[in-house]
């Protein structure tokens, strides 16, 4: 990882870390040491999905500790993270309608998102534009099997080595970072 932006990865500070709010109004506290190794984990569950450095990975995540960890962990894997806010004044079909229009501008490999959000996701990948597919000349579309939770955390499926992922979900399941 020859990047400053992603060298404390591979170095972090311990003892220092990162407070987010609790939902009780307190403070919760991730020692830069648990954070990178949750990203470098979380990093080598994106790779073995298939994703590459240029490529856009689009979370779909409230804002916690795993959201920390999988944006550094999309950086480590040597791609672009794109943030997608969980609704906040939308109603489902408006947060449903934004969201798959920032799918098909950024044109994901991969979509990552949280339980309680996995549902839009997946309704906005299924909207109309939405390819979740980099087929080209050759490659037909394809889009990745993600495995339950309490297995691994993603395997795909994709015709031949030069083939890319697209991103999407089976029915009923999702792939949830491997954080902690």
């Amino acid at each position: 990882m020859p990047s400053a932006l992603r060298d404390w990865l591979d170095k972090p500070t311990t003892g220092r870390g990162i407070h987010l709010a609790a939902d009780d109004g307190g403070w919760e506290f991730r020692d830069y040491g648990e954070l990178a190794s949750a990203a470098r984990r979380t990093a080598g569950a994106l790779i073995e999905e298939g994703v590459r450095p240029g490529d856009v990975v689009c979370l779909v995540l409230p804002t916690d500790f795993t959201c920390v960890e999988t944006y550094y962990a999309v950086w480590a894997a040597g791609a672009t993270v794109c943030l997608i806010t969980p609704p906040l004044f939308q109603d489902g079909d408006d947060y449903v309608a934004h969201v798959a229009a920032i799918l098909r501008q950024a044109s994901p490999a991969l979509v990552v998102a949280s339980d309680g959000l996995a549902d839009y996701a997946r309704r906005a990948m299924a909207g109309p534009g939405w390819t979740g597919s980099r087929g080209g000349p050759g490659r037909p579309a394809r889009r990745p099997r993600c495995s339950p939770p309490e297995s691994s955390p993603c395997s795909s499926s994709r015709p031949g080595p030069a083939a890319r992922p697209g991103a999407s979900w089976s029915p009923g399941r999702t792939w949830r970072p491997t954080a902690t």
